[in-house]
């Protein structure tokens, strides 16, 4: 989806000597990323308002271990994701976490909140009604 391929344009900008995969961990990702959505929601509010919530997670497939290089690392995408471009609008991540896995892997996730309105009801709402009334004689 457009979300997706907005991160990883970003990841693309950020890192322009690495591969990004999407969705999939390819043989001999060693020094790549890997995105992907872990969790999405659909929030339906007041009226016609609705809210679409996603969350997605980037790994980072380092080669060696190296405390240090996540710590920098981190940082990189930290502010190199405050802002994401999907196609004409500017998004703005929130709850970014990074997470030195352990196993060579980074792990970077953050959530997306987009909200919005359905289209209303074709034909009048009210056209069913019937309008009845008078004075009441005392």
């Amino acid at each position: 989806n457009e979300i997706i391929e907005g991160i990883a344009k970003q990841l693309e900008q950020l890192y322009p000597d690495k591969m990004v995969y999407v969705n999939e961990i390819r043989r001999g990702a060693n020094e790549n990323f890997c995105v992907h959505c872990i969790d999405q929601a659909h929030i339906r509010n007041l009226d016609r308002r609705r809210t679409r919530s996603y969350s997605f997670e980037i790994l980072y497939f380092k080669a060696e271990k190296d405390s240090m290089a996540f710590n920098e690392w981190a940082e990189e995408m930290y502010w190199g994701f405050e802002r994401i471009q999907v196609g004409d609008r500017i998004i703005t991540p929130r709850d970014a976490q990074a997470e030195d896995g352990g196993d060579m892997v980074y792990h970077f996730t953050f959530d997306i909140n987009l909200t919005g309105l359905i289209d209303k009801p074709a034909g009048d709402p009210m056209g069913g009604f019937r309008i009845e009334g008078g004075l009441k004689d005392e």
